[in-house]
């Protein structure tokens, strides 16, 4: 199963937010690729989107988040992109979703 994970900070310390927790509990639920982005917003949050995969389709991994460097947008969904309607494809969701990088 894979997981995905948003963390929002506004940069003073907090006993509530272990993010090195957070990153054990979603490795462990997408072993097969883990990748963390991070950025300020407003010069006040540090937003960090976590994501890992668990490959079971497909003909690769497509590492989560997908970052799109020109538009600073980041993209990380769920394996079901297709909302459990059956779509028969060549290919599979992250053939779909790696198209905008």
């Amino acid at each position: 199963m894979c997981g995905i994970g948003l963390v929002v900070s506004d940069g003073a310390p907090h006993e509530s937010i272990d993010l090195a927790a957070v990153r054990a509990q979603l490795q462990a639920r997408g072993p097969d690729s883990y990748r963390e982005h991070s950025t300020t917003v407003s010069d006040a949050y540090e937003v960090t989107l976590l994501g890992s995969v668990l490959h079971i389709c497909g003909h690769e991994i497509t590492p989560q988040p997908i970052v799109h460097e020109p538009s600073g947008c980041v993209l990380c969904w769920n394996g079901e992109v297709f909302g459990g309607e059956l779509y028969v494809c060549d290919g599979d969701d992250d053939d779909v979703a790696a198209a905008i990088e």
